[in-house]
């Protein structure tokens, strides 16, 4: 029996294996099969597998443990809190802290950051969390808590690098605090919004930050609630 030399052996082209991969993008199983076929099936099939993340707080350890291999490929990245809360502060600091060390810097690609649910136990952790992402065009920051304890002022230093920023959605405890942050970053493209009220304490801030961007979308809700009357009668 004569086994074949490897370098004998049919070889698809690149574009032909892309068709391929594309064609099975959203069947994750068969793409990790896909992604040991070849060498050159490798990079593509990555590609789709973590295109789009969502990483609640329950496997957070083991996404940081893993985070910087597949980096690259990540376009869009949602942390989330599980349904269980139990060391919820210290697993959200200990991301914030990964952050700020650079554990995020192979995230060239990553456009898209989505936060839901969680808690920090300093509102200056989730600026440098946002921070880590300079390449950012999406941000959603949806039902985040911090402690009042060490709730602060946003500080020159917290500069998060926002140029590229199209979309903010935001659904706070303490809305102001993190319009005044946002209100000092440089964001020449920003042309959507959206905004949760939770009170009218928020919406004095509201409307001068509206009028400093040429906005083409903005959404304020929930609809129906005093706050957004308040809002609507003061514009």
């Amino acid at each position: 029996m004569v086994l074949a030399d490897r370098h004998s052996l049919p070889h698809l082209p690149p574009e032909v294996v892309d068709v391929i991969l594309d064609h099975v993008a959203t069947h994750p199983r068969t793409l990790r099969s896909c992604s040991v076929v070849a060498r050159a099936w490798l990079p593509r099939s990555r590609h789709h597998l973590f295109r789009r993340l969502s990483i609640s707080t329950s496997r957070l350890y083991r996404f940081l443990a893993r985070c910087e291999l597949f980096g690259p490929a990540v376009v869009s990245l949602v942390f989330r809190a599980s349904k269980s809360r139990r060391r919820h502060h210290v697993i959200t600091a200990l991301l914030c802290e990964k952050a700020r060390r650079g554990l995020f810097l192979s995230y060239t690609s990553l456009t898209s950051l989505q936060l839901t649910g969680l808690h920090f136990p300093a509102l200056d952790q989730l600026y440098q969390l946002i921070a880590a992402f300079p390449r950012l065009e999406n941000i959603y920051l949806l039902d985040i808590t911090w402690n009042n304890a060490t709730q602060s002022t946003p500080a020159p230093n917290h500069s998060a690098g926002l140029s590229r920023l199209r979309h903010f959605s935001l659904s706070a405890r303490d809305l102001d605090l993190v319009l005044a942050w946002l209100d000092g970053q440089d964001l020449p493209v920003l042309d959507s919004f959206s905004l949760t009220l939770s009170d009218g304490s928020a919406t004095g801030r509201i409307i001068p930050f509206f009028s400093k961007h040429t906005l083409r979308r903005v959404q304020i809700g929930p609809h129906g609630s005093e706050s957004c009357k308040q809002l609507v009668q003061r514009i």
